[in-house]
């Protein structure tokens, strides 16, 4: 394992090795010893996960329940994505360079592939926090529940919670905006991008709920639930990755989450029509009819949720730091009515830095909002009892069963042609199937 050490713009390779690269030919060169022992990060082991829940009956009735609760849930740094690769593949162990041919180099040519003179591209090598602490989440709760009539139960919920320590990597090496040579004004000139895992992320997210649930009766079942929730963090996590537009503030990163639905509506049905054997109608019906009219059952779901935030950027850099740029915010960029052509006020966006010269953008992150969803999914089942033991089930299921075209985010590039538009959508057509299900 490796990690880069702030302290000198060092690479330390674990092996007692110290590196940093030759500003000629972009070589690693040792250039000292460091123990760095038998780990990149020292592991906590004093966490203090305390939870605690009440339930309590309210009324002679026995129908109204207050419930809530409050808990610490530790998260864990994972390993199998990707996120501690970086740090046994990257250098110096798997070193990356780009070599350019010019008319005034010598060609490359099999035997002798890197000639001298050819200019050697730059590394990127990671780092990571030793006292990284575990990630947790304060998560607490209190609704209260009511059962109005049989079988039928209301629940209003409130729901939260708060992310600490969140591992967020970030740039550190990215160089303040600014006229000039990007590697001159460099924190480490020697390097390029140098990748930094640390425990700055954060998040928060509240929410109401209401549930209306019936318990399976006479051939029904349903559950209805609304939420209505604000998701805001820092970015993305640390195995996604993050580019904030300044790694020197971190705090302008703080918005909404990339999965906040602000409102969410999922209803869902189970009836087994009322024909047939043992049912309200036809009960007595003949064998050869029950098979016709007995044992259908019919589902739905339908899904309601208001769009998700999105980024707006530009590959323009404007600020000459070589990373993510927003733009200028220099009107409203909420539109009445929006259309897939123009989804927002792109003129509402710029990609000049005002009077002249480089700076980052004042464009928050997520202040955007896309389409929503609107989903109908449809079953139709056919029960056929064979003996005690074995039946078989016919089914027919549509998704997105009246083919209602949810549109994806549009393109956010202020420096983009298509800047505004939307160009595809987010889920399928309507998708039809037919199966055979043996139940024994």
């Amino acid at each position: 394992m490796d990690t880069f050490n702030l302290n000198d713009g060092t690479l330390l390779d674990g092996q007692g090795h110290a590196y940093s690269v030759d500003s000629t030919t972009g070589a690693l060169l040792q250039v000292g010893t460091a123990n760095l022992g038998d780990t990149i990060y020292n592991e906590p082991h004093k966490n203090f996960a305390p939870r605690f829940g009440f339930a309590y009956r309210v009324g002679k009735d026995n129908r109204t329940v207050i419930r809530g609760g409050y808990g610490i849930f530790y998260d864990q740094l994972v390993v199998g994505n990707g996120l501690y690769q970086n740090f046994g593949l990257g250098p110096p162990y798997v070193l990356v360079k780009n070599y350019t041919n010019t008319t005034t180099n010598a060609p490359s040519t099999w035997s002798n592939p890197f000639p001298a003179g050819v200019s050697a591209g730059n590394v990127s090598p990671f780092g990571v926090n030793r006292n990284l602490p575990t990630p947790y989440r304060q998560q607490w709760s209190f609704g209260v529940q009511r059962e109005f009539v049989k079988n039928l139960l209301l629940d209003v919920s409130y729901l939260g919670s708060n992310g600490e320590h969140l591992p967020l990597r970030y740039n550190i090496n990215q160089p303040t905006p600014g006229a000039g040579a990007i590697q001159a004004r460099r924190p480490y000139p020697a390097w390029s991008t140098v990748t930094w895992l640390d425990d700055v992320g954060k998040s928060s997210y509240n929410a109401l709920t209401v549930r209306l649930e019936r318990r399976y009766a006479n051939g029904l079942t349903f559950l209805s639930s609304f939420a209505y929730s604000k998701a805001l963090d820092l970015g993305t996590t640390a195995s996604s990755g993050t580019s904030p537009q300044d790694p020197r503030n971190l705090r302008a990163e703080w918005g909404p989450a990339s999965f906040d639905a602000r409102f969410r509506y999922v209803g869902s049905v189970v009836y087994e029509l009322p024909f047939g054997k043992g049912r309200r109608w036809l009960r007595s019906s003949p064998g050869w009819m029950d098979a016709i009219a007995g044992g259908w059952e019919a589902t739905g779901i339908i899904t309601l949720q208001s769009g998700s935030p999105f980024n707006v950027t530009t590959s323009k850099d404007i600020s000459n730091t070589g990373g993510a740029n927003r733009p200028f915010v220099v009107g409203n960029p909420n539109l009445s009515n929006p259309s897939i052509l123009e989804w927002f006020n792109t003129a509402a966006f710029s990609s000049i830095v005002p009077g002249g010269g480089y700076s980052y953008g004042n464009a928050g992150r997520d202040i955007l909002v896309g389409p929503g969803l609107q989903n109908f999914d449809l079953g139709l089942f056919k029960n056929y009892r064979l003996t005690e033991r074995f039946g078989i089930q016919f089914r027919a299921e549509a998704f997105n069963a009246l083919n209602h075209a949810n549109f994806s985010n549009p393109t956010a590039d202020a420096n983009s042609s298509s800047f505004g538009q939307i160009s595809s959508t987010s889920t399928q057509n309507r998708d039809i199937q037919f199966g055979l299900k043996v139940l024994f």
